[in-house]
């Protein structure tokens, strides 16, 4: 049955003909759910153009639509997702997690570069059949090469000693190539993301495989091996994340569909360019040995339990820092954790909870189902790290030193707030030592303004030319996120580009606000019908509002009713600026702000305000670096820890 050649046993032919079936049987099932799925709901939207009450001017601007939400077999998509995923977190994450700690990174890494190697027939064909004869030929000399100096590719000495880059081509890209565009996503058992033409071109894929013709098991373990890193990270990213099927497949679309090989290198050095460096933050969490630990605590104003994110320092009345941040943030953000790794080693214990804008802090601590009233916001986060504080007394006696409040942009926002509900007479929650405050917003609209005109910066491009200009911008965004950041090296964006992106990412978070709020107290404001496996057609309707939108569409009316007056919108939106606790600040004088001059969230004006009510010793400005985007900065980090030392006057 088996013939022997070359010292080794072949598969025999009816196994490679059996698996061919297989996987083209699975390619034609996937294909064919593609036919009987049901229809996507129609896509509701309110009509405004009538609207003349609070805020009437937000609701007839002309805006983009910058993302493609039609998913027509999004239940199917989502069936398969969740299983996928409940595979990652039930299997592959804690056996990666195992795979690591045993074999060393080097030899994962060698593994993986034989594996890579091995591939080298499907990337040549592909690139051949793309016309990229130049990548065929890099293809071609860099297996020679690494397959014989390499020692079969476990070494890349064809990028290390001649500077012949990797391809990453594959036979879905070569549909594409012949005209196959604008595939719908598609989720593959056991693959994950994909799109109808990728799922097809996976056969060619399979069969330009050496290891399918010989021991097809072992190109699961190749790919398990370069993913065991990356495990954790995914599912860091389902168990944190509102929606991540939504997200997983608005990315992989995305990225199917750049092309980063001919995009402009355009650095610039405005403030929004300046934000994005914010992105370096990353770095410092892949590098932190920090490991936080999770507890629960019980809310009796919501009659649930909050999950916050802790670590205490091994010895005596350590002081501990509390850590708040922005918008839509969750406990585990890149951001949040790289500066709790910053106070940590500083000899801080660190306790976190997420956003009072994060999906998680909704569900569990929130008292009110619509947030973005400030006074109410503040006092819910104020009762969580109350509940949070008094836990962890009880849980290490001894261990709980003087308490910090730090929050970064919204969180500082809140911790503003919390700062002057502390001196009221009646207040008989606890009390912190000292508040850092990092890059806070002073008038909330002021700061919804300027992210909605960031979202809209296309506008200023040609009719004809803003799609596609959306998606070569969108495609820059993709590569930027996947690529290796060095700090300070520069950016390839245009201030423009820069204020598109940072106004997109803030419309995907508000995107995940009103869907929440919306499931739990439906203000009938929303026309397109949602369930638990069909939201795509939801999020598209959602998408169309804006930050200004949500103030006068969902958050207004919430607290005024249907019907607010100008005067009634007035006086609720003041309560939103800090204008309006300003006395309480000015005897506070626990307050340390660190902010930087060019962020586009505050004025000169609120930063003169600023001076004036903390005192010039205790508002620290920086000359630049956006909003947020300079944390990575030894400086900046060496001044956030002064704050938090120095004692406050």
């Amino acid at each position: 049955m088996f013939r022997s050649a070359g010292g080794g046993n072949r598969r025999p032919s009816w196994i490679i003909r059996s698996r061919l079936r297989a996987r083209i049987y699975t390619c034609i099932l996937c294909m064919l759910a593609l036919g009987v799925a049901c229809c996507a709901p129609p896509v509701k939207k309110r009509d405004w153009t009538n609207y003349t009450g609070p805020g009437a001017e937000y609701f007839h601007a002309l805006e983009i639509h910058a993302l493609d939400f039609a998913d027509p077999i999004e239940p199917f998509n989502r069936t398969v997702t969740a299983m996928n995923d409940g595979l990652v977190l039930g299997f592959l994450e804690p056996v990666g997690r195992g795979y690591a700690k045993v074999v060393p990174a080097p030899v994962r890494n060698a593994v993986t570069r034989f594996g890579k190697n091995l591939l080298f027939p499907r990337r040549a064909l592909a690139s051949l059949l793309q016309d990229k004869r130049e990548q065929a030929r890099n293809e071609t000399r860099r297996f020679l090469i690494n397959s014989t100096l390499g020692v079969l590719g476990l070494f890349d000495v064809a990028e290390r000693k001649f500077g012949i880059q990797a391809g990453d081509e594959d036979f879905g890209l070569v549909f594409a190539h012949a005209g196959w565009k604008n595939s719908r996503y598609l989720s593959l058992p056991f693959i994950g993301p994909s799109t109808g033409r990728d799922a097809v071109g996976l056969i060619p894929d399979w069969l330009t495989d050496p290891a399918f013709y010989y021991y097809y098991p072992f190109r699961p373990f190749l790919s398990f091996n370069e993913s065991a890193d990356s495990y954790h990270v995914y599912g860091k990213f389902i168990r944190t994340t509102h929606d991540p099927y939504a997200l997983t497949r608005v990315f992989w679309l995305l990225d199917r569909d750049r092309d980063i090989a001919n995009f402009e290198y355009e650095p610039d050095t405005g403030p929004a360019v300046r934000t994005l460096q914010g992105q370096f933050m990353a770095a410092n969490v892949e590098a932190s040995s920090l490991r936080l630990k999770t507890r629960r605590v019980h809310l009796p104003a919501t009659g649930r339990k909050l999950s916050f994110s802790f670590r205490i320092q091994d010895r005596p009345a350590a002081p501990i820092v509390f850590i708040l941040p922005g918008l839509g943030a969750h406990r585990e953000s890149s951001q949040a954790q790289a500066i709790a790794d910053l106070v940590w080693r500083e000899g801080y214990s660190v306790a976190i909870i997420s956003s009072a804008f994060n999906w998680e802090f909704m569900r569990q601590a929130s008292t009110v189902s619509v947030p973005g009233h400030t006074p109410v916001d503040a006092n819910d986060v104020y009762v969580a790290l109350d509940a949070v504080a008094k836990d962890l007394d009880r849980r290490f006696p001894g261990h709980i030193g003087p308490r910090r409040l730090l929050g970064y942009s919204m969180g500082a926002f809140h911790a503003f707030y919390i700062a002057a509900q502390e001196q009221r007479p009646d207040n008989e929650l606890i009390k912190f030592d000292r508040y850092v405050t990092l890059d806070a917003p002073v008038r909330l609209l002021h700061g919804a303004r300027e992210i909605d005109a960031f979202y809209n910066s296309p506008l200023a491009f040609p009719p004809d030319e803003r799609a596609e200009r959306i998606r070569h911008m969108l495609g820059k965004g993709i590569a930027l996120g996947r690529g290796k950041l060095e700090p300070d090296q520069p950016l390839p964006f245009t201030e423009l580009e820069a204020r598109f992106l940072i106004g997109l990412s803030f419309r995907l978070t508000l995107q995940s606000i009103i869907f929440e709020s919306q499931q739990r107290h439906d203000m009938g404001v929303l026309l397109t019908k949602r369930t638990p496996f069909r939201r795509s057609a939801a999020y598209e309707e959602i998408f169309d509002y804006s930050l200004m939108e949500y103030a006068f569409g969902f958050v207004l009316p919430y607290y005024m009713g249907d019907q607010p007056s100008e005067a009634d919108a007035e006086r609720l939106l003041a309560l939103n600026d800090l204008r309006s606790i300003g006395d309480a600040l000015r005897k506070s004088g626990k307050i340390r702000h660190v902010a930087n001059y060019d962020d586009f969230l505050v004025t000169v004006e609120d930063i003169e305000w600023l001076i004036d009510t903390l005192g010039p010793q205790n508002a620290t400005f920086l000359p630049s670096g956006g909003h947020l985007g300079n944390l990575y900065k030894p400086e900046v980090r060496h001044r956030i820890l002064q704050a938090l030392n120095t004692e406050v006057e």
